[in-house]
């Protein structure tokens, strides 16, 4: 929950068929903030954030963390 959350490029909100917490908790995700600090916002529990943030998840509302982030690749000569 340290991460800052992304929503996947294109996602539409309002046909992503959300609860009301799990909606209000997606539309604060904004790239920068992370889950920890959006469940501060909305006054909801670690574990509350963690079952909304796994749902988005698995609807595929949030862009899960690159595997290249932090790599350093190699100039071709």
């Amino acid at each position: 929950m340290d991460e800052p959350l992304r929503l996947r490029s294109g996602v539409d909100l309002t046909r992503a068929n959300l609860s009301y917490d799990e909606g209000l908790f997606a539309a604060l995700v904004d790239g920068r903030r992370s889950g920890f600090e959006i469940a501060t916002q909305l006054g909801k529990s670690p574990d509350e954030a963690a079952r909304i943030i796994e749902v988005l998840e698995v609807k595929q509302v949030l862009k899960g963390p690159d595997p290249y982030d932090g790599m350093i690749f190699p100039l071709p000569l």
